[in-house]
């Protein structure tokens, strides 16, 4: 993710790279245009993510706002907040690539 990756400078005195680095943990941070989450920060994992916060009145397809086919996202109709679950793995999904024969979770 990269709004949890520190960029590395090659000095050229060397021909390695840097090691890569990453923001510390709980860093805060942009997801980008996920507009359901809030307080943004760097996971262990050196992802982006924040608590999935949107009301949703009784509507899933209000929730699915990440672009994720992994992720499911519906609306928990007791409390009009949506809920973001993972999908199994190897759950089928499409990743848009048309070169892709079988894409898996």
């Amino acid at each position: 993710d990269p709004a949890c990756d520190v960029d590395e400078v090659c000095s050229g005195a060397s021909a390695a790279c840097p090691y890569d680095q990453r923001v510390p943990v709980g860093a805060a941070c942009s997801d980008g245009d996920d507009a359901c989450t809030s307080g943004d920060v760097c996971t262990a994992a050196g992802v982006c993510a924040g608590e999935y916060t949107c009301d949703c009145n009784g509507d899933d397809a209000v929730c699915d706002t990440d672009g994720d086919p992994c992720t499911l996202d519906t609306c928990d109709a007791s409390s009009n907040a949506c809920v973001r679950d993972v999908a199994a793995a190897g759950t089928t999904c499409d990743d848009g690539d048309e070169c892709t024969l079988t894409a898996a979770c």
